[in-house]
């Protein structure tokens, strides 16, 4: 699995072709009583050496379930704070997942250097304004190198602390565009190459801030001017499999890395804040290219089929996302899982839902009237949409074909 940064570009200032960069935003977990601080209590806690005269940097983190993937806890809410450096305990309490076992990076041989490096650089001011997009996105150095990027919340697109005005409405409100990309990294679970995405809190100054932080993936570039036959067919599938997965809204030519190994241009997805959308409205760059109409392998058949809809949806819910956001990602999901086994292309699937004809906007109105409103959990609401929806799409599906 190879890992970088997601959300906007991770192109180096230094690249020969950087690419522009998009708005990052971020939601909410739990709490459970740990703080965030000096003083750290029943809480795993990864803290790096003060710089400069800056506050320690500390994170409150929990190891997932699958191919020990890392990911950073956030506040329940959010503002950014002054917090007076002669008070930095108890600065916001912590809603860990229970389901999720804490693991202490201190102890792991699972520690992420390039996330110590990161904290390090970002106290000492190393870092650089990506001269793209239109929100605040850094370049994290390390001796003149960038070793990830850094998106502020509050200098998301649209955000009142945003470097950049423009007069153009982002696609998706600010503040959630953090958590979206960490959730596709996480929903990726390497099959598309998400490049490696946390949550983190740190200092700027006495101001306590969060922001997401990607691993950088060395590049060649974005796939602009590069004609797509060139492109290797499973990639291009496996992109489309996480862009139905998570109806992105943004999956233009700018937000694909380009990587040349041995002869051949391998593709890095990047920047997914504007995904899991509550209403449908996605844009996908490759739904026209000739692989897009090619028949699936059966090693990426395969991976569409031991996708666990509730496993990712239970996942999602502890990140913060919104109902009807994963009520969209789990019907899609279904939709990808259920034609595939039919024999339909990803061209095929992907103008299902984002064509003239509506067709997953009609089977979810055709759910919704079988669905049943019960005062329940999200989940296991989302486990009865699961059926009927399930059986709207069977039925769809044996009708047209």
């Amino acid at each position: 699995m190879f890992f970088g940064k997601a959300e906007h570009s991770t192109k180096d200032s230094n690249s020969a072709k950087p690419s522009p960069f998009q708005p990052q935003n971020s939601l909410p977990l739990e709490k459970e009583g740990n703080l965030i601080g000096s003083q750290i209590e029943n809480s795993a806690t990864l803290q790096t050496q003060p710089v400069a005269s800056l506050p320690e940097t500390q994170i409150d983190c929990v190891q997932n379930t699958f191919d020990s993937v890392l990911q950073f806890s956030e506040l329940s809410t959010f503002q950014p704070q002054n917090v007076p450096e002669s008070q930095p305990s108890k600065l916001a309490k912590l809603d860990l997942t229970k389901s999720l076992p804490k693991l202490n990076l201190n102890q792991s041989t699972n520690k992420p250097q390039w996330v110590l490096d990161s904290l390090e650089a970002i106290s000492a001011g190393h870092i650089e304004l990506s001269p793209h997009g239109v929100g605040g996105t850094y370049f994290v150095k390390k001796d003149g190198n960038s070793i990830s990027i850094l998106k502020p919340v509050d200098e998301e697109p649209g955000a009142p602390l945003s470097p950049k005005k423009t007069s153009t409405k982002p696609l998706l409100p600010w503040g959630g565009g953090a958590i979206r990309e960490v959730a596709a990294y996480l929903l990726d679970k390497g099959a598309a190459g998400v490049p490696e995405t946390y949550m983190i809190e740190y200092f700027q100054g006495t101001i306590l801030k969060k922001g997401s932080l990607q691993r950088f993936v060395p590049n060649d570039g974005d796939c602009v001017d590069i004609s797509s036959s060139k492109f290797n067919i499973d990639d291009v599938h496996r992109i489309g499999i996480l862009d139905l997965r998570i109806l992105n809204m943004d999956r233009n030519d700018e937000n694909m890395l380009i990587q040349k190994r041995n002869q051949e241009m391998r593709l890095i997805p990047i920047d997914h804040s504007y995904s899991f959308p509550d209403q449908i409205s996605p844009f996908f760059e490759w739904q026209f290219w000739k692989q897009a109409k090619e028949p699936f392998s059966q090693n990426t058949l395969d991976i569409i089929e031991s996708i666990d809809v509730i496993s990712d949806a239970r996942l999602l819910l502890e990140l913060g996302l919104s109902y009807d956001s994963l009520r969209l990602s789990v019907a899609s999901t279904i939709l990808l899982q259920q034609s595939s086994k039919k024999g339909l292309s990803l061209f095929a699937i992907a103008s299902l839902v984002s064509g003239p004809n509506k067709d997953f906007e009609k089977l979810l109105t055709q759910s919704k009237s079988k669905e049943q409103e019960f005062e329940i959990d999200p989940l296991s609401q989302i486990i009865s949409f699961v059926e009927v929806f399930s059986t709207v799409v069977d039925n769809y599906l044996v009708h047209k074909l």
